[in-house]
């Protein structure tokens, strides 16, 4: 735990190294193109990783943020998947006989979609005031600087 440097998401817990928050970074060096074509024949790229301090109790809060929209997601997705099942069948769309996924697969992303919008929601509200969330780690001074060296945020281009 250090005491001198304080959480950056919420700006008083001291942070614990275990809960900060790593962001892949990457570094294109070369690019290599193919002269018949307009496409990239070869990237060459450094990796590295920015480390959001970060304390327990804003890592717990993160968790139980990610926990929920997963959760939302599956639980919207298999609801959608039955009612799109539900719609085939009352509404005998298809040959007879014949199964069409179409509804079940549209309804299933259908209420994925909207479980996660409704997660996301019921994060936000249940998130502590002060307590930024964990989207904020690429406001993080370090970064920052990184990405004004040219860095990007994520494992690969």
């Amino acid at each position: 735990m250090d005491l001198a440097r304080p959480c950056w998401f919420c700006e008083k817990n001291p942070l614990d190294d275990e809960a900060s928050l790593p962001v892949d970074m990457y570094y294109v060096t070369n690019v290599e193109y193919n002269p018949n074509f307009d496409v990239s024949k070869r990237t060459t790229y450094r990796t590295a990783k920015a480390m959001v301090p970060r304390c327990m109790h804003c890592r717990s809060v993160h968790e139980h943020e990610s926990s929920l929209g997963c959760g939302g997601s599956a639980i919207g997705g298999v609801i959608g998947i039955i009612g799109g099942i539900a719609y085939q069948v009352a509404f005998m769309t298809g040959e007879p006989g014949s199964i069409d996924l179409t509804p079940a697969v549209l309804g299933g992303a259908i209420g994925a979609g909207i479980g996660t919008g409704i997660s996301y929601l019921v994060g936000l509200i249940q998130r502590p005031s002060g307590v930024k969330p964990g989207g904020a780690r690429h406001d993080h001074p370090d970064v920052k600087r990184m990405i004004s060296r040219g860095w990007l945020p994520g494992e690969s281009p």
